[in-house]
């Protein structure tokens, strides 16, 4: 460090103008950042994820849901009347002509459907493609209520055989093995007020389906676009009211609250730490210069992470509070020894030299500490936590670096160019009397009185918190959802409250049960699959409604319902390959049958779906996959599920994992959709405990070698595990859970809270080369109580001002920040102390000394401070 304060103070001028060159070029690089949230992007690559990842490969990329909530607002509360259907159609209309939407479910489609269907005189069906219910005027009001009654009828049975009949041969989704089907479907399209006798309900929805196949950004973009297009209409429109919800559209919307959130954090962070530094120092460059490393070191840290391309997610907000927060400890703690070295009268050379000599290895530690403490969120499964990890460590090493080759020369140079300056005694001498006041104060402080004089009641103390802290930890939850990311008054979170409380199905989303094997046209896995699905269907976050005879109808995909597919275009179908009306096996049915049947349903090209215009092959595609050779490997269920937490996943999971029925020679997989989640927070966890172990390790085996002395390296480790324990603890008293970003809490209160144990351990080797044990400690603390706490409150400053933000996963994550340094600066100036006068005792370190130890403080001589001013 001696060699290094010599250079900084030789090369002052060039090592500035080095700094101003890189700042140039890293600055050109934050134009180009952009943020990019995507829920994929959180899925750690394990057997569940990977398990989904071939459902997509087999299948096709699932399309990407886009609802849009209709209300009724015309005086009849009613979305089902012919004025408001026909505004419905003319918004999905307009919708389908955007590329990338695939298709629009909505009772609008279906009854525009029958809308285009007539009967003529002879009483056969023609139909005209051209008509739409959009262009209907006032006299044809009276044919889409009648359409629309037509349909309620043959749901709700009170049309005779012959009318049922008719349309099934052009509708095969009314066919007596359908209608349940379709009869579930149209109540999730309503919402719950609604009743099929009554055909009257005051909301309904509008599924859009995106084109899965697009990128990221194309399909945030069409979320965007769908949006924009529906506003336009809403003018238009006078008896319905529109929302928006979905995955694409939340993504969009925590893309642009992230920036927004940017502007906010890094203004009020700079307002905040602006206003503690001064009240620390009083002096203008001891806050500018400070300012200007936390400006450079995040300019600096975003232009790498861009260089070495890594993702920009909305995780990464976190990051600047955590380079001002930490980072801004590197120039007080030298800030405040290079002021005591003045105090003491040295010219300001010499008081650098001093400072950068003494201050600069502990900060050279806690860097290199800190840094470890974030690089060990690189083992995490979760992409987001890896990146996050990644951008800290470069933050914080940025910080110390620029500590030292900006702020360093700049202090010599600026203070140098005040030492000549002829108007300004007045002010060295205010700086000798400050300096003699807290020269005088500081063996007097709570912290130095304490620390020895109650050294058995601090430790029970700190032993009985942290075994409560422990108890706490084991209750923890985990939770994780992209909506933590956004306000809770944003619209499509409002929305997506609306639909879960206004509708059956609520989130709308699938789970899957993947069937592999090296053949799953077997009788066996055909009657484990029916069973499973008849398990499935009274699970309660399975989405269903009651039948007719009582039971529930769940909205699940399988095999099964190709069966009713295929009967409802040809009832013999079945009996032909030994298959019973109610999809049940005869004893006669072979695996051979089985293959032909699938066979038949995969070249079988009858449009099944009339409002997607989906064939019996083609849907048969999304179900059951056939390789190469044109055997069949593997098969889907696709069950509708109603999740909202974390917890309900599991539950959805515990209750999916009883409900396989296997015979052991196919291997089953329960994935997708929220299920996916309980990957993401099982990684997290175990990411956690691994991050946390290697943390520890790591940083205790560096400072062991640091120190070249076992007890040495693992004493600045106690005050660091007892803060991270209490950290944990505090969380399970809140109510707050692990998540995303509070996974971290772990390595980060570590790579934290080993700054002040490091700074306490380093002051106090310093003084017990020329003190007894009780003397070290009292100007170890009576010296390092002023930096540690301008430090500390500086850094809790700036992480609460992640409370100023709208986004609940921020707001909580700054207050388990500041709370860990509280915690971490707790426990280092009053639990550490004791540890460190019991080692000194234990190695009886005041029998190898002079009994009698110089007291006196050091004397201010003003004089020999010529010149030098404090900005």
């Amino acid at each position: 460090m001696e060699v290094l304060a010599d250079f900084v103070e030789r090369r002052a001028v060039p090592i500035l103008i080095v700094i101003l060159i890189i700042s140039i070029f890293f600055f050109s690089m934050v134009p180009r950042i952009s943020f990019k949230t995507d829920i994929r992007g959180f899925l750690p690559d394990n057997e569940m994820s990977q398990a989904n990842a071939r459902v997509m490969d087999y299948y096709g990329d699932a399309p990407s849901i886009h609802f849009i909530l209709v209300k009724a607002i015309n005086k009849e509360e009613d979305v089902l009347t012919p004025l408001s259907l026909k505004e419905q159609y003319k918004l999905v209309k307009s919708l389908k002509e955007l590329d990338g939407v695939e298709e629009t479910l909505s009772i609008a489609d279906v009854v525009n459907i029958l809308y285009q269907y007539r009967l003529d005189k002879s009483g056969s069906m023609t139909i005209n493609r051209s008509r739409n219910i959009s262009d209907a005027e006032n006299a044809d009001y009276e044919e889409i209520r009648t359409k629309l009654n037509l349909m309620f009828g043959i749901l709700n049975g009170s049309y005779g055989e012959e009318i049922v009949s008719m349309f099934s041969d052009n509708f095969p989704m009314f066919s007596d093995n359908s209608l349940d089907n379709v009869k579930l479907l149209i109540n999730l399209l309503f919402s719950k007020d609604f009743d099929l006798d009554d055909a009257h309900a005051k909301a309904t929805i509008i599924i859009v389906n995106l084109d899965g196949g697009l990128s990221n950004d194309e399909l945030k973009e069409l979320a965007r676009s769908i949006h924009e297009r529906t506003d336009e209409l809403q003018a238009e429109l006078v008896t319905i009211e529109l929302s928006h919800t979905g995955e694409y559209q939340i993504a969009t919307e925590i893309d642009q609250a992230t920036r927004d959130t940017m502007g906010v954090i890094v203004g009020a962070i700079f307002i905040v730490i602006a206003i503690m530094l001064y009240i620390g120092f009083r002096r203008g460059s001891y806050v500018i210069l400070p300012l200007g490393i936390l400006l450079l070191a995040t300019v600096w840290t975003f232009g790498t992470a861009y260089i070495i391309g890594l993702k920009f997610s909305a995780v990464m907000v976190g990051v600047i509070p955590l380079i001002f927060g930490l980072g801004v400890d590197y120039p007080v703690h030298v800030s405040e020894r290079y002021q005591e070295e003045l105090g003491k009268g040295k010219k300001i050379s010499i008081a650098l030299k001093t400072a950068i000599k003494h201050v600069g290895g502990a900060i050279a530690i806690c860097a290199i500490s800190t840094a470890i403490g974030f690089f060990s969120n690189i083992i995490s499964d979760v992409e987001p936590v890896r990146v996050f990890g990644i951008t800290c460590a470069i933050g914080t090493s940025y910080a110390f670096i620029l500590t030292l080759f900006f702020y360093c020369p700049a202090r010599f140079l600026l203070d140098k160019r005040a030492k000549h300056n002829p108007l300004l005694p007045h002010k060295m001498k205010q700086l000798a009397l400050e300096a003699k006041s807290r020269v005088k104060k500081k063996k007097h402080t709570l912290f130095t009185k304490t620390s020895y004089k109650f050294p058995g009641s601090i430790a029970i103390m700190a032993l009985v918190i942290t075994a409560l802290a422990v108890l706490g930890t084991f209750n923890l939850e985990s939770e994780f959802s992209m909506k933590d990311f956004l306000p809770d008054d944003w619209e499509s979170l409002k929305t997506e409250e609306k639909i879960f409380e206004m509708f059956e199905a609520g989130s709308y989303t699938q789970s899957f049960i993947l069937v592999e094997s090296n053949s799953v046209a077997t009788t066996e896995v055909y009657n484990d699959i029916r069973e499973t699905i008849f398990r499935i269907s009274d699970d309660s976050n399975i989405v269903s409604i009651s039948s007719k005879d009582g039971d529930r109808l769940s909205l699940t995909e399988g095999i099964p319902r190709l069966v009713d597919m295929a009967y409802s275009l040809d009832p013999d179908i079945l009996t032909r390959h030994n298959i019973s009306d109610d999809g049940s096996l005869m004893a006669n049915c072979s695996d051979s049958d089985i293959v032909n049947f699938y066979d038949f349903l995969y070249a079988n090209n009858t449009v099944i779906e009339p409002l997607t215009g989906q064939t019996l092959a083609e849907h048969t595609s999304t179900l059951l996959h056939r390789n190469d050779e044109g055997g069949y490997d593997a098969t889907l269920i696709r069950v509708y599920v109603n999740v909202r937490t974390s917890e309900d996943s599991r539950n959805l999971y515990s209750d999916l994992n009883d409900d396989v029925v296997s015979n052991g020679s196919v291997d089953f997989y329960i994935t997708g959709g929220m299920i996916l989640n309980i990957a993401t927070l099982d990684s997290l966890q175990s990411g956690q405990i691994k991050a946390t172990l290697v943390c520890i390790g790591v940083i205790g085996l560096m400072l062991i070698l640091v120190y070249r002395k076992l007890p040495l390296g693992l004493i600045p480790l106690i005050p660091v595990i007892l803060s991270t324990a209490w950290i944990l603890g505090a969380m399970y008293v809140l109510g707050m859970s692990i998540n995303v970003l509070t996974v971290t809490v772990t390595s980060l209160g570590i790579g934290m809270g080993i700054d002040y144990a490091v700074h306490v351990s380093e002051r106090f080797r310093e003084e017990l080369k020329k003190n007894t044990t009780k003397m070290s400690v009292k100007e170890t603390i009576g010296n390092l109580w002023r930096p540690l706490s301008i430090s500390s409150m500086t850094t809790v400053a700036g992480f609460s001002v992640l409370l100023l933000t709208p986004i609940p996963i921020m707001a909580s994550y700054g207050i388990i920040c500041a709370l860990s340094l509280v915690f971490s600066y707790t426990a280092a100036m009053f639990v550490l102390p004791v540890v460190l006068v019991a080692r000194s005792n234990w190695s009886k370190h005041d029998k190898k000394v002079h009994k009698e130890v110089k007291k006196r403080p050091p004397t201010i001589n003003a004089a020999t401070i010529t010149g030098h001013k404090l900005r």
